[in-house]
């Protein structure tokens, strides 16, 4: 995959001009057809991976010097800064296109996980550090609000569910037409999507700074 560095607009900055790939005869290939994806972030990318892994000639296209999006990286006076990602929650998604493109993540990437994955702070002094171990973020709780250990355990068995068949089931079925999506309605309210975050997560946890703590963020 040819993976252009900077795209190149014409005057009216609404149009991409043409930058030739390498041709596919000078690696002794013949492709099914040629794809352009527009930006190189992770989705772009991912995009590109699989386009050429079923046989088309693929160009990325990328406004910055270099790919990334999100994992775009800065660096400045020595010093280098993470634009993201914050968080990684579908590593066998990582792993699969590498597999597709005939490589192994292992063999290019070291995942760390962090813990903590982030601290907390309120104007009020309170301080919570949101762990991915189950133990010590339990203990984070029962430091802020005892009473709500067991409610978090009923959330965490909630968004269990909800992980299971929103983001495993739902998130790897296609909606190409209104049918499509009438048939997961179903399973949609029984998981009652139609409530906010905050509103999910009060229906489990009393305090208001836990609250905001786990529903700040969409996953």
């Amino acid at each position: 995959m040819h993976v252009a560095p900077r795209a190149f607009f014409d005057d009216s900055e609404t149009s991409v001009r043409s930058i030739s790939p390498s041709s596919a005869r000078s690696h002794g290939r013949s492709y099914r057809g040629r794809a352009a994806v527009i930006g190189s972030g992770f989705g772009g990318l991912a995009a590109a991976i699989r386009l050429q892994s079923i046989g088309f000639e693929t160009v990325c296209y990328e406004s910055r010097d270099r790919a990334g999006g999100r994992a775009y990286v800065y660096r400045d006076a020595g010093y280098t800064f993470d634009a993201g990602p914050t968080v990684i929650t579908a590593p066998h998604c990582l792993e699969e296109l590498f597999e597709l493109a005939g490589e192994s993540l292992s063999d290019h990437v070291d995942l760390i996980s962090v813990d903590p994955m982030y601290r907390l702070q309120w104007p009020d002094g309170m301080q919570f550090d949101y762990s991915s171990d189950p133990s010590r973020l339990v203990e984070q709780i029962r430091k802020c609000s005892p009473k709500d250990v067991e409610g978090y355990h009923r959330f965490a068995e909630y968004t269990r569910r909800v992980f299971e068949k929103g983001y495993l089931q739902l998130g790897a079925t296609p909606f190409l037409n209104f049918r499509d999506m009438i048939r997961c309605a179903p399973d949609l309210m029984r998981l009652r999507a139609d409530r906010s975050v905050y509103a999910t997560v009060s229906r489990f946890i009393e305090h208001d700074q836990l609250r905001q703590a786990f529903s700040f963020h969409p996953l």
